[in-house]
């Protein structure tokens, strides 16, 4: 945390407040290790298969938050999920989706562990690490050749294959906050390594925002999850209406309040929510068919807006800091602002905290800056 700026004014601590508490529902090393563990072997065996795998060329990718940097650890010790994917760049017309998801189910009963863990999905094999987390696997086909990374999965229930574009998908969200041209370009492997944790001083305001949003949404369906709006649905409208603010505390004000408007001007139509790097996969089809989980997310929305609303009114952190217990837990959020605290005070009494000349924020002491005096800091809003 040696790289972040320290806050001085009461929305660089709001913002600071907002970053620790996300920081705190990230995986810890050993929950992310077990999961980089568990990938790499799942990737051997499927390259190892000597049956359908064997004659296909495919690349092995992990998709959805893991890929995009916005994973939270679940409520209450439930399994998180780490979703991979089976890019195969054969042509699969004439192919029977049911039967490629049968060929993965196949290849995985053949190990000896695995066998005794699998549980069959709609799209997917998933693989359940009781207790820890599970993985799900989609095999998927390369679309066609314009596009590297749209591909066709298969769909059990339709007993036909649908679109969908996971690596499109991330390559639109970063889109988002990184410029074009420093887009990172992806290491073309059979098998890619699973991507790193990123650094809390390099987690940028959407990121922080899809994991507050996600937190919330655990504890506000925490009774009833099955109802519970999904994690690419809450993402996507969070890279929709996201307008580049640098602040996590703006950034998510600016969410909600466009999501809120949206919502009124459609006044009871259902919100239309696809993927961007492939419309043809439609995430919010659910909400169709089960208008239900539509209302619910609506609440959800208007919910959060209440919430969030009232920070403005509120005076000092201390009085926030209620809000956040509320919404992304009581331990979480006082062990955040402990924290917060004591790294603030530790600075100023060390004499380490000192302002930029150039920029006015908190920083450690430079040759341009200015040490700041210790004294009490509570949060005001100055």
């Amino acid at each position: 945390m040696n790289h972040m700026y320290i806050p001085q004014t009461f929305n660089q601590q709001l913002d600071d407040l907002l970053n620790r508490i996300a920081e705190k529902l990230q995986l810890d090393d050993s929950r992310r290790a077990s999961a980089e563990r568990s990938y790499n072997a799942v990737s051997e065996w499927i390259e190892g298969d000597l049956g359908f795998f064997n004659n296909v060329p495919f690349d092995i990718y992990a998709q959805g938050s893991y890929r995009i940097g916005t994973n939270v650890k679940p409520l209450q010790g439930d399994e998180f999920d780490l979703d991979i994917v089976i890019h195969m760049t054969i042509p699969y017309e004439g192919l029977d989706p049911v039967e490629v998801l049968n060929q993965l189910e196949r290849r995985l009963r053949e190990h000896g562990q695995y066998k005794t863990m699998l549980k069959r999905k709609n799209r997917c094999i998933r693989i359940v690490y009781a207790n820890l987390f599970h993985i799900d696997i989609l095999p998927g086909f390369q679309e066609s050749a314009l596009d590297a990374n749209r591909i066709v999965v298969p769909d059990r229930s339709l007993k036909d294959w649908t679109p969908s574009n996971p690596k499109g998908y991330a390559e639109w969200f970063k889109s988002k906050y990184i410029k074009e041209e420093l887009m990172l370009l992806e290491k073309s492997l059979r098998a890619e390594d699973l991507p790193n944790q990123i650094p809390y001083h390099l987690m940028q305001p959407l990121q922080r925002a899809v994991q507050l949003i996600k937190r919330y949404r655990d504890i506000y369906f925490k009774d009833s999850p099955g109802s519970a709006t999904s994690s690419i649905i809450l993402t996507t409208i969070a890279g929709m209406f996201y307008n580049g603010a640098q602040s996590e505390y703006e950034a998510i004000k600016g969410i909600v309040n466009r999501a809120y408007e949206d919502l009124r001007m459609l006044n009871g139509k259902v919100l239309h929510v696809v993927n961007p790097a492939n419309t043809k996969e439609v995430f919010s089809d659910k909400w169709i068919n089960e208008p239900h989980l539509y209302r619910n997310f609506i609440q959800f929305i208007v919910d959060f807006k209440k919430h969030w609303d009232k920070i403005e009114d509120a005076k000092g952190i201390h009085n926030i800091i209620g809000i956040f217990k509320e919404m992304f837990g009581e331990n979480t959020s006082t062990n955040s602002l402990i924290e917060q605290s004591d790294y603030i005070h530790k600075a100023r009494n060390n004499g380490q905290l000192g302002v930029s000349r150039q920029s006015g924020l908190l920083t450690g002491i430079l040759p341009s800056s200015t040490t700041v005096i210790p004294n009490n800091f509570y949060g005001s809003n100055s």
